[in-house]
């Protein structure tokens, strides 16, 4: 219902404004994903490969890189990270997201860098050494270095026996699963918030933009589901 430059929807048994992200969901119906949206037009070869770290695709995949650029570019176009764009490409939102040098030269993925901060204690009143850090590259240029980064700022060194020891709070395999986990299922719509890793004494808390698509307090119960009795 719209009135007077307001649109109102039902909550319950009252009208009430719907909120600009509402709007802008139902307003995008219909039109391409955020991930298939171009974050940047026109680029020539030399642009894409300035622009995206081609080598590290194909590093990633345990592949060797083509005999020529236009081969490599054109399986980025398979996968959807580029499209053809006239005489030229165009770098998708995904693209931009997985494999930008700078993600910072994309205007529509520049805020969902993936941001890291080291505290002090069990609170947020003091960053640790000036540990805040905001990961400059695509999640799967950098996503290695990223939780590596989260696995030594997390770990405790004992200095109290002759041999000073190392311990790692958090195995890296429960690293890498919890923050691949919050990359993939953000909500890419969310503009001017990312995911966000922080680092207490006692403990690590990963923090993604939107809402789950899985009610809460259904978590725990489809898992259950999924066991069997004696597991």
């Amino acid at each position: 219902v719209h009135y007077s430059g307001r649109y109102f929807m039902r909550a319950g048994s009252s009208l009430v404004p719907m909120s600009p992200d509402q709007l802008r969901k139902i307003f995008d119906e219909g039109q391409d994903d955020f991930v298939e949206q171009p974050a940047r037009r026109g680029c020539s070869e030399e642009d894409v490969m300035q622009l995206l770290d081609v080598q590290s695709y194909f590093d990633l995949r345990k592949r060797p890189f083509p005999s020529t650029r236009r081969e490599a570019l054109d399986a980025l176009v398979q996968k959807q990270f580029l499209r053809s764009d006239g005489a030229g490409f165009a770098i998708t939102n995904m693209g931009a997201l997985l494999l930008a040098k700078r993600m910072a030269d994309f205007e529509t993925v520049t805020r969902k860098a993936v941001r890291v901060v080291v505290y002090d204690g069990i609170s947020k009143a003091k960053v640790r050494g000036g540990k805040d850090v905001t990961e400059p590259q695509g999640y799967a240029v950098a996503f290695q270095a990223l939780v590596d980064l989260i696995h030594s700022e997390s770990a405790h060194e004992d200095m109290t026996k002759a041999v000073r020891t190392t311990t790692h709070a958090y195995p890296k395999k429960a690293i890498r699963e919890i923050v691949g986990n919050a990359l993939v299922h953000q909500d890419f719509n969310e503009r001017g918030t990312a995911v966000v890793v922080d680092i207490y004494d006692d403990r690590i808390e990963v923090t993604n933009p939107g809402v789950p698509i899985l009610p809460l307090d259904r978590f725990i119960e489809n898992r259950q589901r999924d066991m069997a009795p004696d597991d």
